[in-house]
Parts: structure tokens; sequence; C-alpha cells
């Protein structure tokens, strides 16, 4: 039976989920410094702080860890609707964006203990281009994946702007072709669907079902759009692009949507994805040893 994968996932932050990766759980963030651990008694307690080394590590200059309590204050913040884990972001700028928010996080820090200096830090951190980590992620397998995807989008935000603007073309026409094709394909779905049901709603046709699935494959090879997700967990992150364009090459250095989106862009756009192969080897470099 067919079925409609597309559905509209309401952001769960204003503008703070334009830079951040949510991971669903619950938002989270302290300084640079973590609490010191306890010796561990097993093995995979072991691994796991080995693992937070491992990470810590990888970041350079302008990345920070902030503590999970820190890190849900933001963006709890920045709209009180959040909810999850927020795992980190790419603050290219300060999205407190008006005076009551910036009173309202530097009261709840001031509430939780923290100094004046310390409050300070922290809204120098969630800004000013940083790379802002949750230390709820660093023993995470998905630390790497979520590394490398902010410092995609900071490396873009780097590029003259006449390279930005090249790589724009191909991400607004990968777009456009999204848009376009997304409302031909549910509604030609939604039919395929009608017809389905009224052919097996007494009993099993196979040849009736040949010919519906025929098509489907038809349908696909026509209607389905550049911009696709190849299993359900990256449907979200279709919807995400589709609602905030910049994420689409950082979800794709990382194999988080549908395959064949790259060989688009190297024959469409040969100078797009040179700029686009060129950042992604650097950042895959950068962190290649902790694959």
């Amino acid at each position: 039976m067919i079925k409609r994968h597309i559905s509209k996932i309401k952001s769960g932050l204003k503008n703070l989920s334009k830079a951040l990766i949510v991971a669903g759980g619950l938002m989270i963030p302290l300084l640079t410094k973590t609490a010191q651990t306890q010796e561990p008694v097993r093995q995979n307690i072991e691994s796991g702080e080995n693992s937070v080394e491992r990470n810590r590590n990888l970041l350079r200059e302008n990345e920070y860890i902030v503590s999970r309590d820190v890190m849900r204050l933001y963006a709890q913040t920045v709209d009180p609707r959040t909810f999850g884990m927020v795992s980190g972001g790419f603050f290219e700028h300060d999205y407190l964006d008006t005076r009551s928010e910036r009173r309202t996080f530097s009261d709840s820090l001031r509430a939780r203990g923290y100094s004046n200096e310390e409050i300070r830090n922290f809204r120098e951190m969630f800004k000013n281009k940083n790379i802002v980590f949750s230390e709820s992620i660093l023993d995470s397998p998905e630390f790497v994946p979520v590394l490398r995807h902010e410092r995609m989008h900071k490396y873009i935000s780097e590029l003259p702007a006449e390279e930005q603007n090249t790589l724009n073309e191909a991400v607004d026409f990968i777009i456009s072709d999204y848009n376009q094709k997304q409302p031909l394909w549910i509604d030609e779905e939604m039919r395929l669907e009608r017809e389905y049901h009224e052919r097996f709603r007494d009993r099993f046709n196979y040849e009736a079902y040949s010919q519906v699935q025929d098509k489907v494959d038809s349908l696909i090879r026509i209607y389905s759009p550049i911009l696709h997700y190849d299993s359900r967990d990256q449907s979200f992150r279709v919807q995400t692009i589709r609602d905030n364009p910049k994420e689409l090459l950082p979800y794709l250095m990382i194999g988080g949507i549908g395959s064949g989106i790259e060989s688009v862009i190297e024959n469409r756009f040969p100078q797009s994805a040179r700029i686009y192969n060129r950042l992604k080897e650097r950042i895959e470099n950068e962190t290649r040893d902790q694959q």
C-alpha cells in the first residue's frame, strides 16, 4: 500500500532551529569545563570516557562545550516551547534578538549561581560564528557527524560572497524542484492509493497489483523530487531543509538525506560541486581519525 511519508513537523526552536541539530531529548550546557568523573569500574564506562576525550580533542578554536543546563536555558529563552535535546549548533549571530530575551537568559544563569563574568562568557559564546555543543553529545557516536554538519555551516559562511552565491545556485535549484514536484507527487500518490483500495477491496488481484505498481514506478521517475529521503528517519531532515535551505549541504555531507543528490550537483552545477567537495574533503580530513 502506498503511504504518504511527507508530513509537516513544526520546529521547536524559532530562529535557533536554523542553526541547531535537534536530537530529541532535553536541551543542555556549562562552560568549557566539565565535572570530574569517578574512577571507572566497568569497561563500558572507561570506553565512554575515552570517546569523550577523543571527541573533545577534535575541537578547534571557537568551538565550545557547555553543560546541558546552560544549553537548555538558552534554547528555552529563544523559544519557551522548546523540548528535547539540542546537541550542538553554529551560532552565526546571537539568536537572543531582543533585550527581554537577553535579560531572561542572564537572570536564569544568575539564579543558578553563575557569576557575571561567566554569564558574559556564555553570552559571547552563543554568537560570533562560534560552534557550541552540549556536553551530552560528547560520548555519542553521533558527535563526529554533528561536528561535521556544524563545520560545514561555518565554512560556508566564511566563503567569499561569490562562492556562496555559486553554492546557492545549486541549492535554490534543488529547493525549487522540490516545491514544484512535491504537490504533484502527493496528488498522484493519493489517486493511486484510491485506485489500489478499489481494486483490492474485495479480493487480492495480482494483475491489478502489478498494474498499480507499474504506475507507482512511473510516478517515482516523473514526479519524485531531487530532494528526497531513502529512509523514514531522514524525512524530518527533508522537511527541515525545505523550511531552511541552508541545511541542505550540511545534511548532504553527512549522508543525512537521499542518495543521488550529489550527482545532480556534479552534473548540473560543476562549479558548485567543486566548492562543496573542497569543503567536504577539508572537514572529513579534520575528523577522519575519529571514524
